[in-house]
């Protein structure tokens, strides 16, 4: 064993800067036209904790009208932070009792976290943990320190600079909302498989794989967003998820008909992907929209869709046969623009294929309710 030298110092350090051993950091920046939501944050305590101002500003409620001082006292609970509009660092105490993190109190909003930043490192041995919500962050580091994490109910990262292997989330059984859309992370969603607890999974423009196959089993799941992955497979996985309202996928293979039974299901979005087969007209009543962009070798038909059903907007110019017989049908449902319009959707039926003087009136009588009725040659 090599010498050792230890000594031991008498004294006081006295510097607010230097960030204490049970303290972690949420920075905010100052913004041209803050708000409440600019200047706040959320947190979750087990037990009462301390928070301070490092450096420039202090601490005000939501009308930011109030100076509370640099340090103020948080009960055990949910609490709101609010800090004046400066580059401010806000230290909180007592973080290994923390349970919730978001960027603001009970309410997790896109635009919250545009002026917010912090390091997933600092959040490495928080095992009480239970919503960490820090979409549209300044947020780097590797999601692997999430590890000790396994009481996990939300995890919000989308929009975020976080890197890493998916692997990380077998430990947190109790996830139920998984939302990282954007991001560097990877890994096989096989990782996913013995989730049962998810109603969400949000992995739109990741790097993450596998087959569909793995989600099957999730019968929990209400939205599942993997449009610009490397993820693959039969739409018939998705069949016995009878809790689905959206989907998007992409690299699929077979036929929609597989999601006729799925009766909540409202939003489809296919992309990159070829060979699908089916008849659209089948899609459950509750559908509104599918959309089937970059989808090649595929030709759907249409048989019959009944008149208390939703019209579908119908995008990307996919191939359908008896396109006189879809516009006729289309006319006659329930116009969805109740919803179209909250979703910021356009009310369009796109569609490739021949049509004859038949529809015409079934065009006239879409276009009356709003919708642009586009057709374009098979050939």
């Amino acid at each position: 064993m090599g010498n050792c030298l230890v000594t031991k110092l008498k004294g006081v350090v006295d510097n607010d800067t230097l960030l204490k051993v049970d303290e972690v950091v949420v920075s905010l920046s100052k913004v041209s036209s803050p708000t409440y939501s600019s200047a706040g944050f959320g947190v979750g305590m087990l037990q009462p904790c301390t928070a301070r101002i490092i450096g420039n500003g202090y601490f005000t409620d939501k009308t930011m009208s109030q100076n509370k001082g640099k340090t103020i006292s948080l009960n055990n609970g949910l609490s709101d932070i609010f800090v004046s509009n400066d580059n401010v660092e806000v230290a909180i105490s007592n973080k290994y009792k923390m349970y919730r993190l978001t960027p603001f109190g009970v309410t997790i909003s896109n635009g919250f976290g545009n002026n917010k930043s912090i390091t997933l490192d600092s959040l490495k041995y928080l095992s009480k943990m239970q919503d960490l919500a820090l979409t549209n962050f300044d947020c780097t580091g590797d999601i692997s320190v999430l590890k000790n994490m396994t009481s996990l109910t939300l995890l919000s990262l989308s929009n975020t600079k976080v890197t890493g292997d998916i692997s990380v989330l077998k430990n947190m059984p109790a996830l139920r909302q998984l939302e990282m859309i954007g991001t560097n992370v990877s890994g096989d969603i096989a990782n996913l498989k013995e989730l049962t607890q998810l109603t969400a999974i949000h992995l739109t423009g990741t790097n993450v794989s596998g087959d569909i196959a793995n989600l099957k089993e999730l019968t929990q799941l209400t939205a599942i967003a993997l449009g610009g992955t490397n993820v693959s497979g039969d739409i018939a996985n998705l069949k016995e998820l009878n809790n689905l309202i959206s989907v998007s996928i992409c690299n699929v293979n077979g036929s929609v008909d597989n999601l006729v039974g799925l009766s909540k299901l409202k939003y489809i979005f296919i992309s990159r992907s070829k060979g699908l087969t089916g008849d659209l007209s089948k899609l459950p009543n509750t559908c509104y929209s599918i959309s089937l962009k970059s989808i090649s070798n595929s030709i759907f038909t249409w048989s019959e869709r009944s008149s208390s059903a939703r019209i579908i907007n119908i995008i990307g110019y996919p191939q359908i046969t008896n396109l006189d017989k879809m516009l006729q049908d289309q006319a006659n449902c329930v116009d969805g623009n109740d919803v179209n319009s909250v979703l910021g959707l356009n009310k369009s039926i796109q569609a490739k294929g021949t049509r004859t003087s038949a529809s015409d009136a079934a065009i006239a009588a879409l276009q009356a309710k709003g919708y642009t009725v586009s057709i374009t040659s098979a050939s």
